[in-house]
């Protein structure tokens, strides 16, 4: 069945447009009505058939739960930033977003948090899930009823009833990290781990995947640093160096790889990490970082909006799981890559 996206997706135009140049409700070009027109014809659409679906009285609201946008280098504001250019698109279909943001360094805060959320059950058609504490995550969502689909973005809990994943596969992108580490590192040493998030499930994943390419490995010795809280990085880094006299390598599986780097003031090591947050980006233009793994979180934000959506009010199948491109970031390719998403 052809749907709106399909046009939207071929005329290279937002699906909101499409609708409007649908039911001639003006705010477009004629340039991109014709466009959009003939792409229509093309398929032989039929608008009063997606037009009942669509255009509903009833407004419609989307629960999104997630840690506080400056955590994190300010990386949570980048899904944010998907979101609300997703619901700016389906305003047009009445698609209100209800925000609900914790400390994602807060077990209270989160389950506070969760518990307001649940408070509005009654209004919410569907919800947006990042369940970084992973465990606090796996009680919580119990208590979702039946009849409100949840997307989980950044991290899934698999033992769970949610209509649709979106993200990377965290263990294959540790595994593409280890791979690039082995390739960069000439002369056979310590790499070392720095484990900054704890209790957060796909970094631990991650880990899991790197872990596992170089256990078919013998040349290199790999040791995990865990920073106690409160600790400085910079005494982590002094640690590690001074322990590890043949250090070749930081895999860090977080966004903060930058911070690492910066601690580093070594040249010679591979630094690999997570996240185009601006510090990071900046340390990759200078070397600092070597390789820097991207997951879209904008573009993730923007399709777990889109798929309830696309289930609640145009009432299709959507995907269980939709994967995010594991994007390979250096200075050489990195202007480029920012200029296209």
């Amino acid at each position: 069945m052809v749907t709106i996206k399909n046009i939207a997706e071929l005329a290279n135009v937002s699906i909101g447009t499409v609708d409007r140049v649908i039911h001639n409700r003006g705010e477009f070009s004629l340039k991109t009505e014709e466009k959009v027109r003939k792409v229509i014809k093309e398929l032989n659409y039929k608008p009063n058939v997606i037009a009942r679906s669509l255009v509903s009285k009833k407004e419609v609201k989307f629960g999104v739960f997630l840690p506080k946008s400056k955590q994190d280098e300010n990386y949570w504001k980048l899904p944010a930033a998907g979101i609300k250019n997703a619901e700016k698109e389906l305003e047009i279909y009445k698609i209100k977003i209800i925000y609900f943001y914790y400390d994602k360094y807060s077990k209270t805060s989160f389950k506070k948090c969760f518990n307001k959320m649940l408070e509005k059950k009654d209004v919410l058609d569907g919800i947006l899930i990042a369940p970084v504490i992973s465990e606090l995550a796996s009680e919580m969502i119990n208590k979702i009823p039946e009849n409100i689909p949840f997307v989980f973005i950044d991290s899934c809990i698999q033992n769970s009833n949610f209509l649709s994943y979106i993200g990377q596969n965290t263990q294959k992108s540790g595994a593409l990290s280890a791979k690039l580490m082995n390739l960069s590192v000439k002369v056979p040493g310590s790499i070392v781990i720095i484990k900054i998030i704890s209790n957060d499930y796909h970094i631990n994943n991650r880990i899991k995947g790197f872990l596992s390419y170089f256990k078919k490995l013998k040349d290199n010795k790999i040791i995990i640093y865990e920073p106690e809280k409160g600790k400085d990085l910079n005494n982590i880094i002094k640690t590690a160096l001074k322990e590890n006299k043949n250090l070749r390598g930081i895999f860090v599986p977080s966004v903060y790889a930058g911070r690492i780097a910066e601690c580093t003031k070594k040249k010679s090591l591979c630094v690999i990490g997570y996240d185009l947050t601006t510090k990071n980006e900046s340390l990759v233009k200078t070397g600092a970082i070597d390789f820097l793994i991207n997951q879209r979180p904008e573009l993730q934000g923007y399709l777990g909006i889109m798929t309830l959506f696309k289930k609640v009010v145009l009432k299709e199948t959507v995907k269980k799981e939709i994967r995010i491109p594991i994007d390979i970031l250096t200075k050489e390719n990195i202007e480029e890559y920012k200029d296209q998403i």
